[in-house]
């Protein structure tokens, strides 16, 4: 054979080497996904921390206008008679850009139904981007049960904007006041994972609190008290009425003051409760 015809014929790979390369591309893979994973997951993280400081700074305003903050469930002033009635999310909607939703409801009962309209009305069909954490995979649709009742994946702390001691949810907190122990030591929002396909519960921003499953609140005193914190990914059949959070580095929380802090797995259950209680007189620990 001629050597020009030698140098020309291409070598093919032969089946051993193709395996290896396919090998090799799998581990590749199998690296960078995990990494590929972390930065999805911080992303989330960073946004459920900005849907967190949203809800902060409409708090804040909210007082400012009327000095005073809106109750867990009830009308806008605790003391008046008659008027809307409604959550402390529901409240909110003007000083989260959502005051044209909020201008549909005026109905002397409840704040999620038109005069004649059935119950619920459209209001609690909206979806509010706002209230979902891109991390929580059930909670879309964010209509429960085939229509109506629009949940979400922030709740209210119980002892800030509830009376735990008579399960009164027409109160109105004010800052400073209320927050003896300070603003900044003291938890407004956390997370809560939306469904619970063991009890069929879930957080409905515009459910009224004739029934307490479906308050958008965390009430940590009713599950032992403070011996307990958050939830870290739970399994179906989780504890409803703490605080749970899809993320996997910890939960994301809101304070007082308007600050947004993620909190450690390993936080203690002493100081969980005292970030809960806003006038306890207690102290944070050294885990804070």
């Amino acid at each position: 054979m001629s050597p020009l015809l030698s140098r020309g014929r291409k070598r093919s790979f032969t089946l051993i080497e193709l395996l290896v390369v396919i090998a090799i591309i799998a581990i590749l893979i199998g690296l960078l996904l995990p990494a590929v994973q972390k930065v999805r997951e911080a992303a989330a993280r960073a946004k459920c921390q900005n849907n967190l400081k949203q809800l902060g700074l409409a708090l804040h305003n909210f007082q400012s206008a009327n000095d005073y903050l809106p109750p867990m469930d009830g009308p806008q002033k605790a003391t008046s008679t008659g008027g809307d009635r409604g959550d402390l999310f529901y409240w909110l909607l003007p000083y989260l850009e959502q005051e044209n939703l909020f201008k549909l409801h005026k109905n002397p009962s409840y704040a999620w139904t038109l005069p004649g309209e059935t119950d619920p009305g459209p209001i609690v069909n909206a979806e509010i981007k706002g209230f979902l954490c891109p991390s929580d995979g059930s909670n879309m649709p964010v209509q429960m049960w085939g229509g109506g009742w629009a949940g979400g994946n922030y709740v209210a702390n119980w002892q800030v904007f509830a009376d735990p001691g008579t399960w009164n949810t027409a109160i109105n907190p004010r800052i400073p006041a209320s927050f003896a122990d300070g603003t900044s030591q003291t938890q407004v929002f956390a997370e809560k994972i939306m469904r619970n396909s063991s009890t069929g519960t879930s957080p409905l921003w515009g459910h009224g609190n004739w029934d307490y499953n479906w308050l958008p609140a965390y009430q940590t005193w009713i599950s032992n008290g403070p011996g307990t914190v958050f939830q870290l990914q739970p399994r179906p059949g989780f504890d409803y009425w703490r605080a749970s959070t899809a993320h996997t580095g910890g939960m994301n929380v809101c304070m007082g003051d308007g600050s947004v802090r993620n909190l450690s797995p390993g936080i203690s259950g002493n100081t969980w409760w005292a970030s809960c209680t806003p006038a306890a007189g207690d102290v944070l620990g050294t885990d804070w």
